[in-house]
């Protein structure tokens, strides 16, 4: 693919973005209750369904903004034009007993307890349940990495508890906070870390029906925190980056696991390839750069096509992680989405950028899972290396390379926009873009819909929610609900 030009858009000033202007992102936020009132413009009519979004709500003992308690907030468009929000945490025992005591209880990736070694030695991190939010099937599920799913009530937003899939997941194996659903075939396919003295990846999928089906296991070519992967018709793709986590001072409750893990550029990022069906796996090495979240993947004559959100390296994401209340995060703004052709019969591979602007947390459209899709939806900046939280909702045409973007403004940060298919509608990009939005001027949220079909024309309606709802990472949408 040949190099287009990007389209930005004109700002009044080059100033850096610091962090004090999305002031109130990170505050320790109140579960709500309420009707959405103050509506600017007008929501869509066929807009009928519920967003869900997950992220950390309580801060308050969180050194890194990983370690906040997960909570679910839920957006409901109702046929009458209603809006209504709701928010509840999940009740994990880390939140109810730190709730409960007003302190903090649990280790977490990037804190530890007060205290020293002696509270934290040999202590695993808790689960927060605060990274995505998954509607399949019926049921609505919490996830975070770090552990298995809980069972969120998709109504009142209720937690009924965690599961393990009748005993599928053992107690050394996680469950992905980003399965891909195959449109084909309904199927969820799903990862999670196996931990102990022997790390790797249990592959498995999830039916429509809700069972459990393994696939196997794929060993870790790295010592590399996974966090998505990609998923064609016939393939699973795995990145492992290049880094090095010390485990001595983690085990012994002196250091964290975030502030142990090293860069190691010359140890290159490697790539298995898994077969759905099962089979041999392929390993291959490319040059070292971090990855972020999978765009989208499909097959085409022999090669494997997959779209990623990338950095340089670990520190770009991970520094502002852990000094997430200060940081300018301006490491963010050299992420950019990059192209990898992978031939397995060869074991080869070729890269190329297909946009250079800022762009992370990316969204396509559900139907065009596994296949060669054109469109895809983030939170972004609106010039190449600009840092600081998405301050922008943009559309990235992945043939052309050509964006269409939305600027909040300095001020605001636009989150990951959810993609909603129009009835009817059957080209890929009619729909809208549901995106929070977070007013660093007012420590107040925000909802932006946007028609996808032209996002620089802004929103067709802006929702004001009751207050500050806090930062949120990931979302899903559940139809007519």
């Amino acid at each position: 693919m040949a190099s287009v030009a990007q389209t930005t858009v004109e700002v009044s000033d080059d100033a850096p973005r610091v962090a004090a202007e999305w002031a109130g992102l990170f505050d320790t936020v109140e579960e709500v209750d309420a009707p959405v009132t103050r509506i600017e413009g007008t929501v869509p009519a066929g807009l009928v369904g519920t967003l869900y979004r997950n992220g950390p709500g309580v801060h308050d003992f969180a050194e890194s903004f990983f370690d906040g308690d997960g909570l679910i907030r839920a957006l409901t468009f109702r046929e009458d034009g209603g809006v209504h929000f709701k928010s509840r945490y999940v009740r994990t025992p880390k939140y109810e007993k730190q709730t409960a005591l007003g302190r903090a209880v649990s280790r977490g990736v990037g804190t530890n307890l007060p205290g020293g070694w002696f509270r934290n030695a040999f202590r695993a991190p808790a689960h927060e349940a605060n990274t995505s939010v998954f509607w399949h099937e019926g049921e609505l599920y919490a996830l975070e990495e770090g552990g298995h799913p809980y069972r969120i009530n998709a109504d009142d937003l209720s937690t009924l508890g965690m599961t393990d899939f009748e005993g599928n997941l053992t107690a050394r194996s996680a469950f992905t906070a980003h399965p891909h659903v195959d449109p084909e075939t309904g199927d969820a396919l799903c990862f999670g870390t196996v931990f102990g003295l022997k790390l790797g990846l249990q592959a498995f999928r999830i039916d429509r029906s809700g069972r459990f089906h393994d696939i196997g296991t794929v060993p870790k070519l790295r010592d590399s925190f996974v966090h998505d992967f990609a998923v064609t018709k016939n393939w699973l793709v795995f990145f492992f980056t290049p880094t090095v986590t010390n485990i001595l001072p983690i085990l012994l409750g002196t250091s964290t696991y975030f502030d142990e893990i090293d860069w190691k550029p010359e140890l290159g990022t490697g790539i298995a390839l898994m077969p759905r069906a099962g089979g041999d796996i392929i390993e291959l090495e490319t040059e070292p750069f971090q990855v972020g979240h999978t765009v989208g993947a499909f097959e085409e004559g022999g090669e494997l096509i997959v779209d990623l959100c990338q950095l340089d390296n670990w520190s770009q994401m991970g520094d502002a992680a852990t000094a997430y209340r200060t940081s300018d995060w301006k490491g963010y703004g050299a992420s950019r989405v990059r192209r990898h052709r992978i031939d397995p019969a060869s074991k080869s591979l070729k890269s190329e950028t297909i946009c250079s602007l800022p762009a992370e947390f990316p969204r396509i459209r559900a139907d065009t899972e596994t296949r060669r899709g054109r469109y895809a939806f983030f939170a972004a900046n609106t010039r190449p290396g600009e840092g600081g939280w998405f301050r922008a909702t943009m559309k990235l045409d992945r043939e052309t390379g050509a964006t269409d973007l939305h600027d909040y403004g300095r001020y605001k940060v636009g989150l990951e926009p959810i993609f909603v298919a129009r009835p009817g509608g059957t080209d890929e990009d009619d729909g809208w873009l549901i995106a929070f939005v977070h007013d660093g001027r007012n420590r107040a949220s925000e909802v932006a819909i946007l028609d996808a079909r032209q996002v620089s024309d802004g929103p067709v309606a802006t929702l004001h929610l009751p207050g500050n709802t806090g930062v949120t990472f990931h979302g899903t949408w559940r139809p007519g609900a």
